[in-house]
């Protein structure tokens, strides 16, 4: 997400590493702590998780910790907190994978219409695209929902460790393409944890 947003940016070199730092900051506080906090509060044998062969076992465990803290207000409002969040992930898919399609297809790897890109500088028909699939995944409504959904949930979850594998794949050969041409590492922007974190 922050490769497609740099392409768009007037001044990346400056952009971009204020932008991988206040994610570094994101991931760490919302998903971490939260992730922690979690783990701390509801037992993985709580009768209301996904799997847990229960009438009402899709509840959230965010909603879970609360209503077992006992507070009778704030699962209502942690609802609307995660309906926002949704929406939030869902307008980030379509933004990547409008981009990415119209990427592709200014490429000549995808049709040329989807490259299509309006005064406004929105890939219309790449959004539409993008629009009408993740519409399609609310309106199918099968009997082996759950069944479906785990698979979706692992082919998504290996793309993304095929994701960042290729990325730390890429980085490492640039760095080595690089210094084998003669440049030095210090032209490039540099972290301290730039080469060990891409091999971990």
């Amino acid at each position: 997400m922050v490769g497609l947003t740099a392409a768009e940016c007037q001044n990346p070199s400056k952009e971009l590493p204020k932008a991988i730092k206040q994610i570094f900051w994101r991931i760490l506080i919302f998903y971490i702590t939260s992730l922690i906090l979690i783990g701390l509060l509801v037992p993985y044998s709580d009768s209301h998780l996904l799997r847990s062969g229960n009438a009402d076992s899709m509840a959230s465990p965010f909603v879970i910790a609360i209503e077992r803290a006992g507070v009778s207000v704030f699962p209502s409002i942690m609802n609307a907190v995660i309906f926002v969040a949704l929406i939030s992930v869902g307008n980030s898919s379509v933004y990547g994978s409008s981009r990415t399609l119209s990427g592709l297809a200014h490429e000549g790897q995808a049709p040329k219409i989807l490259g299509y890109i309006d005064r406004n500088g929105r890939p219309i028909f790449s959004i539409l695209v993008a629009s009408v699939f993740g519409l399609l995944c609310y309106i199918v409504n099968l009997k082996c929902q759950a069944t479906v959904l785990e698979w979706m949930l692992s082919l998504s979850g290996l793309s993304s460790v095929l994701t960042w594998g290729s990325i730390c794949l890429a980085h490492i050969r640039f760095r080595l393409a690089w210094t084998s041409q003669g440049n030095s590492l210090e032209d490039l922007h540099t972290n301290r944890l730039t080469e060990s974190g891409a091999l971990v």
